[in-house]
């Protein structure tokens, strides 16, 4: 999903990759071959509230991913940028996806969880996909209710997302992860860390039949 750019600039605009073989293209499709959080406003400064500019971003995916034709081999995805701590003081609307070709790369970089009695990442109704190297901190002050939610919205199926390196740690009044009815989820290196210590506070919940009565704010 990531590569490294090691061409140069010409003076006409145009971008040539280093290796024998490539060819010039323009400065902007290069630029255009990764879409990040920044591009929609974030900072990713730990300061900064980014949830406005991350769900502009995921609504983005969103609206593509849904009139997007599998058989054309387009992948649709948001990145990251490594090193960054993206603040939210609001839950992350990646509600709704559901395609087979999206993915968010969150690898190198933190979402710090700042929306207490929210979710930090909040996927009810959305399904397939692949979600690399998302790291979620819980804040100890704002606590969030879970790092994330996902299951059914609405009776709608949900589930068969990847997720590759998933890590959360911090404070969560609720769970870490909270899965309501999905279907099948993968996982590929998974550590779920829950330091609230208070009754009711989990590290994983597999509820069959929403006992906690799971709801979207989207």
């Amino acid at each position: 999903t990531r590569q490294s750019t090691v061409g140069q600039l010409g003076a006409s605009g145009t971008f040539t990759q280093a290796g024998t073989g490539t060819v010039a293209r323009t400065t902007q499709s290069k630029l255009r071959e990764v879409l990040s959080f920044e591009d929609f406003g974030a900072v990713g400064d730990g300061v900064t509230n980014d949830a406005i500019a991350i769900n502009a971003a995921l609504s983005w995916l969103r609206t593509n991913v849904s009139t997007a034709v599998v058989s054309s081999g387009f992948t649709y995805g948001i990145c990251g940028t490594a090193g960054k701590i993206y603040r939210v003081n609001g839950s992350i609307n990646a509600t709704g996806i559901r395609a087979l070709n999206w993915f968010v790369d969150m690898r190198g970089s933190i979402i710090l969880g700042r929306c207490a009695g929210q979710p930090v990442w909040d996927m009810l109704g959305s399904r397939f996909g692949k979600i690399y190297g998302l790291t979620i901190y819980g804040h100890a002050t704002d606590k969030p209710t879970y790092g994330i939610q996902m299951g059914r919205a609405n009776a709608t199926s949900s589930g068969e997302v990847t997720f590759i390196d998933l890590r959360m740690d911090g404070f969560f009044t609720k769970a870490c992860y909270y899965n309501y009815a999905g279907e099948i989820c993968n996982f590929v290196h998974m550590q779920l860390y829950n330091s609230d210590n208070t009754s009711g506070a989990y590290g994983y919940i597999l509820d069959a039949r929403n006992e906690q009565n799971i709801t979207s704010a989207f």
